[in-house]
């Protein structure tokens, strides 16, 4: 018997870290974190943290946030299992442990929460939210099958909830809004280093990435190229940043074209792996460097 209790609690655990890998917990955590860094820290005067402690309207935003990108994550990996299986099999094998019908129910469950929460807020903050949870889902069903198009849905979905968080303080700081644009470029150009990693599956399955349909030189190419947009945000409007932000914007940018230098290099498929890991810690970096706007 109690062989049998120790089996079923190890079940029970595997699933729930499966289930912590299907919803990606560390980009959910990086968005709550980064939420959070904006709302204290540009959105709200650093001396106003109080009200930002006992503002339970600004926790539901968030937590809404959280419970639909989770959602989201879990209906991409529904659609994207057959590709996953080649590009990462034994990730996509263990969250298998959650199977397909509780997942869309979970899926379900996140959004409906989120709504519900957002709604204690306003009968806006609820339909922006509805509204969001069914892009995340189109995305997942049609849009990302479609060259660059679906990168660019990708990446404006993955900074919309700071919009949330602009609607529910009712207004825009364009030094925030100028740096979330930088992020978007940021997170275009990991999308598509993404699809260069993953270019076998989408090859095989016959997904029409840029890499698929330009080939991975020409999608490498693009990816500097939007390296290079991504200046024109951080340079045109820098008095509007303080010392300390146009400081890691300047290293962020440098290490970023560093990094695109190094994949257009040659055509070793390691390196788009290796570049795609970069980019996460860029995306990290820069979702924690929302702290320097206090300074």
């Amino acid at each position: 018997m109690s062989a049998l209790l120790q089996r079923k609690s190890r079940l029970v655990f595997l699933k729930f870290i499966a289930l912590l890998s299907l919803v990606r917990w560390y980009n959910v955590l990086l968005l709550v974190a980064a939420q959070y860094l904006a709302s204290f820290f540009v959105l709200r005067p650093i001396s106003d943290w109080r009200i930002s402690v006992l503002d339970y309207r600004l926790h539901l935003i968030i937590l809404a946030s959280a419970l639909v990108i989770a959602a989201g994550f879990i209906i991409n990996s529904f659609y994207d299992q057959e590709k996953d299986l080649i590009n990462r099999p034994q990730q996509t094998i263990f969250e298998r442990l959650i199977s397909r019908r509780t997942s869309f129910q979970l899926a379900f469950t996140f959004n409906l929460l989120a709504v519900v929460l957002a709604y204690a807020v306003s009968w806006r903050a609820a339909l922006f939210y509805f509204l969001y949870a069914g892009a995340l889902w189109y995305y997942s069903h049609q849009l990302k099958k479609l060259t660059f198009i679906g990168n660019l849905a990708a990446a404006i979905l993955a900074i919309t909830p700071f919009f949330g968080i602009f609607f529910y303080f009712g207004s825009i700081h364009w030094d925030l809004f100028i740096y979330v644009s930088f992020m978007l470029f940021l997170e275009l150009s990991r999308e598509i280093v993404k699809d260069i990693a993953a270019v076998k599956g989408d090859l095989i399955i016959g997904y029409p990435t840029l890499p698929v349909v330009l080939g991975v030189r020409k999608a490498k190419a693009i990816v500097l190229f939007i390296n290079f947009l991504s200046f024109i945000p951080a340079f045109l409007v820098y008095p509007l940043f303080s010392l300390p932000v146009i400081i890691f914007l300047v290293s962020c940018l440098m290490g970023i074209t560093i990094t695109n230098l190094y994949l257009n290099w040659d055509d070793d498929e390691n390196r788009a792996v290796f570049v795609n890991k970069i980019y996460k810690i860029f995306v990290l970096s820069s979702g924690l460097s929302l702290v320097l706007f206090a300074f």
